[in-house]
């Protein structure tokens, strides 16, 4: 791994245990074991470091997401998979799950960003809209709606499963 990638873990680790206010550069150079010259190498204020973690982020929730990803596929087993995608996501990657859940409005957060990571959720909606097109689901909600219900539950049931609610 490198030191980049060590700053963005840590990063994601601190807003994970203490929240995005707790984080603080002099947290970050001991959590990620760099000094100060090699994250004002590789970001050039906090803003920019929450971005790139967002963004790292948001790749591996694309990557999740979109795994066995096959719309030759039925409906119901394209939608099983993407449960189990998401679900499986949230257990191996909780606090990038969590970092995504918390800030997908944070301002700081360049709006390319946010929309890079909407790709995933676009893989979804499209799920549920050949759902409703053939009639196994109710087009009583917007698809973005139900991708939110879908989504808000996946990060439901990893909070639960890390506390050890289902234990």
């Amino acid at each position: 791994m490198s030191k980049r990638d060590d700053i963005i873990n840590a990063t994601i680790t601190i807003a994970y245990e203490s929240g995005l206010d707790a984080l603080t550069f002099s947290k970050l150079f001991k959590m990620a074991n760099v000094g100060s010259g090699t994250v004002y190498n590789y970001f050039a204020n906090k803003a920019e470091l929450v971005g790139a973690a967002y963004e790292h982020c948001a790749a591996l929730c694309l990557d999740a997401v979109s795994k066995n990803h096959d719309v030759s596929l039925p409906f119901f087993q394209q939608f099983k998979n993407i449960i189990i995608n998401l679900l499986t996501f949230g257990l191996e990657h909780h606090k990038e799950m969590d970092f995504l859940d918390r800030q997908a409005h944070n301002p700081s957060v360049p709006k390319n960003l946010r929309e890079y990571s909407y790709q995933a959720a676009i893989i979804v909606q499209d799920i549920v809209k050949r759902g409703q097109k053939e009639g196994l689901i109710q087009n009583a909600l917007h698809p973005r709606e139900i991708e939110q219900m879908i989504a808000g539950t996946a990060i439901s049931v990893t909070r639960a499963n890390i506390r050890g609610e289902y234990q």
